[in-house]
């Protein structure tokens, strides 16, 4: 089969090019990316497709990042196709947030991309993966343990990332650039030995390939077979799920699932950006066959897993409701991670705004207001309660839940509460009708 109507052929397989699409391609200069953009280019015409392309800088390679970038310039300056170049320090994100650089790379790079994709009105974005990428990230995910879903491999889409080359072998797209008279640039770290992907490119796939010669393209084969699998598999639980009360869970009926499904219930159950392992899940499931009525197991990324009655439910920590403590600055202002908003204003108080639980007038000598979540031992002297009540036991008394106290602001002036929406302005720091005031209105959605 000719080349571009196996490449055609393989994207209409999995829907990746429907006529007129607007497409971002990911260019690196490479010879797999190179080739993924001539196939597309040269399919445009009869899609009607329109082809735009993006190039990330990482600036992890000196000289040789900036011949990229210039090479994949000039290709598309050469052929008229638009091109969004951006750039980051991978390097200095790295040490900051304690990720490796591979990871931070990958983040950077999706972030640019998809960033690119939106505000050019694109539809896809399309990544240069290869039938050789996925053999790789198979056999990296095997030695990890991983389950069905991680041998499945590089899936061909996902969301708006499409994967339209990932039935080519590198050297099928070298062969076609070849072809075609098209030039690449090669990535010196791609030699590197001290990456484990370049390991097993170098060292463990030759000696596979020996044993088979079309193993990149059986693996890919293998990937779909599992996928189709996981995908069943996922139905069910999703058909579980759908078939009982949103966000609960009877924990009886979960455990008496087949742990393929049970599993899976867990894993599309919990928070969105909650990574689950393996061990988590089987943590959560040892958790709702052991009973412990009102207890809970912590989840990363500050969830928890939280048994009522037989009834399991994901829910955030109660250490992980909090409001990070943030000055508190004129206009209007959202509270992170609330329904609360806050606006404050400088001016001479009015009678109206001295007599609410939401909206406050306090006195103009008051400093360094900011806005937090509730601290032990801080207290209000509320007129209407008949002297000073501590927080916790108004937030007892008005039977808020435990794990939502920490999502209920609190205004300072320093390190002293000074005012709680719902609950009042302490009596020392009310200003009065006339005098110069800041007004703090809060509202809740």
């Amino acid at each position: 089969m000719k080349t571009i109507s196996r490449f055609l052929s393989y994207c209409d397989s999995y829907g990746m090019l429907p006529r007129g699409e607007r497409i971002m391609c990911a260019v690196s200069g490479g010879s797999d990316s190179t080739a993924m953009l001539c196939m597309l280019m040269e399919a445009a015409p009869e899609r009607e497709l329109q082809i735009e392309a993006a190039h990330f800088n990482h600036r992890l390679r000196g000289e040789e990042s900036d011949r990229d970038e210039e090479f994949v310039r000039e290709f598309c300056l050469e052929r008229g196709i638009p091109l969004h170049s951006g750039s980051g320090d991978v390097a200095a994100v790295s040490d900051k947030t304690g990720k490796g650089i591979e990871e931070t790379a990958r983040k950077l790079r999706y972030e640019f991309l998809e960033s690119a994709a939106r505000r050019s009105g694109c539809g896809a974005v399309a990544t240069g993966h290869t039938a050789d990428d996925n053999a790789e990230t198979v056999i990296m995910n095997l030695l990890r343990g991983s389950g069905a879903r991680g041998l499945a491999g590089i899936p061909p889409r996902r969301g708006s990332i499409i994967r339209p080359v990932l039935c080519f072998t590198r050297s099928e797209l070298r062969g076609y650039l070849a072809e075609k008279g098209v030039g690449y640039v090669e990535d010196s770290t791609n030699e590197d030995r001290a990456y484990t992907r370049n390991r097993i490119r170098l060292e463990v796939m030759p000696v596979i390939r020996e044993l088979n010669p079309s193993c990149a393209g059986d693996i890919l084969s293998a990937c779909e077979l599992l996928r189709r699998d996981d995908a069943f598999l996922d139905g069910l639980a999703v058909d579980y799920l759908a078939a009982g009360p949103v966000g609960k869970i009877d924990a009886g009926s979960l455990c008496a699932l087949p742990l393929p499904v049970a599993s899976r219930v867990i894993r599309l159950a919990a928070p969105g950006d909650t990574e689950l392992t393996r061990e988590r899940i089987e943590t959560v499931l040892e958790f709702a066959k052991s009973g412990r009525s009102g207890t809970a197991v912590q989840l990363p990324g500050g969830f928890e897993a939280r048994l009522d009655q037989g009834i399991l439910s994901f829910s955030r920590s109660a250490d992980a409701c909090k409001i990070e403590r943030f000055d508190l600055k004129p206009g209007k202002t959202d509270i992170p991670g609330t329904r609360w908003t806050v606006s404050c204003s400088y001016r001479r108080a009015e009678p109206g705004d001295t007599c609410t639980k939401y909206r406050f007038a306090v006195k103009g000598g008051c400093t360094d207001l900011n806005i937090r979540s509730r601290q032990e031992k801080d207290a209000l002297t509320l007129k209407y309660r008949g002297g000073t009540r501590t927080l916790k036991k108004l937030f007892i008394e008005a039977r808020i839940p435990v794990r939502e106290r920490g999502l209920v602001p609190v205004l300072a002036s320093g390190p002293r509460a000074i005012a709680v929406p719902g609950f009042g302005i302490d009596e020392h720091f009310r200003a009065k009708a006339g005098e110069c005031a800041y007004i703090i209105n809060f509202s809740e959605e």
